[in-house]
């Protein structure tokens, strides 16, 4: 048993012997470092899909949380572009580890940390996964005191602000002193 470190949201995941985790880091082209897992791994109907839909959104796609299947294990692969600056760069890899917390079903860790840390009692079970990992870029965000918006260099960015209106709204009342 070994565990994923997921450096920007702060957790130590424990992970199974057939699971691996591997934050790539910053990538030149999402695109064709996706496209590179996938010739590693061997693709499938699914992600030959995927490459088709990722190209589409190609220019709009700054990172990606990816699974490759080995012999024996799982690979979970995180990778993101440097956006140039630190609060972006937060946003894309908290983004993108709330992906791979899901991929390894402990979305309970983020909970419990938006519970404990922030006040925010939420559910992430039944919740799109985008909404999910924009409710991680907003942990993250709020844990180093910085000021999330819904407004991305590519404009609104929609399930962040489904996020941020969600988050505000199960903030939990303070107690009376």
């Amino acid at each position: 048993m070994g565990n994923a470190k997921l450096e920007v949201l702060g957790f130590e995941v424990p992970i199974s012997l057939f699971s691996a985790y591997h934050d790539d880091g910053f990538v030149q082209d999402v695109y064709e470092h996706t496209r590179n897992l996938n010739r590693f791994y061997g693709t499938s109907p699914n992600i030959v899909l995927q490459e088709i839909v990722d190209k589409t959104f190609k220019d709009k796609v700054k990172g990606s949380c990816r699974v490759g299947r080995g012999i024996l294990r799982k690979h979970v692969h995180i990778y993101y572009l440097d956006l140039g600056n630190d609060y972006e760069n937060i946003e894309i890899r908290a983004h993108e580890e709330t992906h791979a917390l899901s991929k390894f079903g402990r979305l309970d860790l983020l909970e419990n940390a938006l519970r404990a840390e922030q006040g925010v009692d939420i559910s992430l079970d039944s919740l799109d996964p985008e909404i999910v990992a924009c409710l991680g870029e907003l942990y993250a965000l709020n844990k180093r005191h910085l000021f999330p918006h819904g407004i991305s260099r590519d404009g609104v960015n929609i399930n962040r602000i489904k996020a941020s209106r969600l988050y505000h709204q199960k903030k939990m009342q303070e107690p009376a002193p």
